[in-house]
């Protein structure tokens, strides 16, 4: 048997020799594929100076590329990219060394982490890259937990702020909570690696913790950090409106968008929010955190010509759903913007009853809305990255679909009456 065993390697070393001046020649086309690779084998490989693209080619030649791929993963996890570009495709073949399959109970925080992140509205190319990109990083989480902390340092602090997710969260209800359940999986997903980290490479609990905590920060940052640098430049953090209700001082609002630009036909141009616009974002922030009936009210009087720009469209939508108290002071400020819809055509109306909130709700139907109007399609799928990825998943709902899908039999009556007023007073005003 070790005369055969070494017949065999001398086989398959003999099309490879080493010059003189120690620069690897390898005759690639003499590997023959169909041969089993050894570990042996593999290693006597890796250890001739081979340059990355020999390297690349025996391994794409080979029938048993997981074998070289995995075995590198493996037993030279220091090496991986020596061998292997960060877009070469070789991951998904190792699957068995992703963290994922470790520590399974942490993939529905990646899930999470990729919806919110906006991954799932990609397509083509751009979607593979990533999907690879991040099985990549899966992987070698799995084999050496120092390998999030060399990540982060990669990341620039100019364009990735951890303060990201909550601005991102101040957008609606929707956000905010999605941010709640991301902050519970990542508590429960933390014990989950740490106990892995732990018992794998044997390390202390404090060192074990660390390394899961970058992790987890390493993972929120690419989520997160797939949004361009300014995507939340206009939006405003607690303490933002908590100095403004102090001084009134737009100029300090305005520093935070000071360096944002944006193209618009092939040309730069510098991105500048007025002072409505900074009310309206403050409203719909304060809001959206629920904040004191008071400084809704103090930011209310601040807003000119509210209807302008829908700068009320926001606002009253979000508030419609958990804050009937600040949506009647919307209301009060500008009546016409009631009937009031956003790119699909929801109404205020609509997000109160798929909220099951049943004072919005009659709050609304007291100011007598239009209960005929429908979601729809918007006309131009240019903000959505992927033709056919939409938030809504049909179209020409009205108040009362969303009643009997999400509703308690006390709303769903109340609109089939509304219904019915509405038409009766068209009918007569005819």
């Amino acid at each position: 048997m070790k005369i055969i065993f070494i017949l065999t390697i001398t086989i398959l070393i003999l099309p490879y020799s080493i010059s003189a001046n120690d620069e690897t020649k390898i005759d690639i086309s003499r590997f023959h594929p169909e041969k089993q690779l050894t570990d042996e084998i593999i290693e006597t490989f890796i250890s001739t100076k081979m340059t990355k693209g020999e390297f690349l080619l025996l391994s794409n030649k080979s029938y048993d590329f997981n074998r070289v791929a995995c075995y590198i993963a493996k037993n030279r996890p220091d090496e991986i990219d020596t061998y292997f570009p960060i877009g070469h495709r070789w991951i998904p073949l190792c699957n068995e060394l992703s963290i994922t399959k470790k520590v399974p109970e942490i993939k529905p925080l990646l899930n999470k982490y990729w919806k919110l992140g906006g991954r799932s509205s990609m397509c083509g190319t751009i979607y593979k890259d990533i999907a690879a990109s991040l099985r990549i990083d899966n992987v070698r989480l799995g084999i050496y937990p120092e390998y999030a902390e060399e990540r982060l340092n990669q990341y620039s602090k100019k364009t990735i702020h951890d303060n990201i997710p909550q601005l991102w969260a101040n957008q609606g209800i929707w956000e905010r909570e999605q941010l709640e359940k991301l902050k519970a999986l990542e508590s429960e997903a933390i014990v989950n690696i740490k106990s892995f980290y732990k018992n794998e490479f044997k390390l202390p609990d404090h060192q074990a913790l660390n390394y899961t905590k970058k992790l987890i920060k390493l993972k929120r940052l690419i989520a997160f950090g797939s949004y361009p640098e300014c995507s939340f430049s206009k939006h405003v953090s607690t303490k933002k409106i908590d100095n403004f209700l102090n001084d009134h001082n737009f100029d300090k609002l305005n520093e935070q968008v000071s360096n944002c630009t944006y193209f618009d036909n092939n040309k730069i141009k510098k991105v500048i929010v007025s002072n409505n616009q900074w009310i309206s974002n403050m409203l719909l922030t304060a809001i959206v955190q629920r904040r004191p009936i008071k400084d809704i009210k103090e930011l209310l009087p601040l807003l000119k010509e509210p209807m302008s720009e829908d700068l009320l469209l926001h606002p009253i939508h979000q508030s419609a759903p958990h804050y009937p108290e600040a949506l009647k002071l919307l209301l009060d400020k500008e009546p016409e913007a009631i009937n009031i819809q956003n790119s699909f055509g929801k109404t205020a109306l609509m997000y109160a009853v798929q909220y099951n909130n049943i004072k919005s709700t009659k709050l609304l139907l007291s100011r007598n809305p239009d209960p005929n109007l429908a979601t729809f399609k918007p006309e131009s799928l240019k903000t959505y990255r992927c033709d056919g990825y939409h938030n809504l998943s049909s179209y020409g709902l009205t108040a009362l679909d969303y009643s009997r899908k999400y509703a308690n039999p006390e709303i769903i009556q109340l609109l089939k009456t509304n219904a019915i007023d509405y038409k009766e007073k068209a009918e007569k005003n005819e």
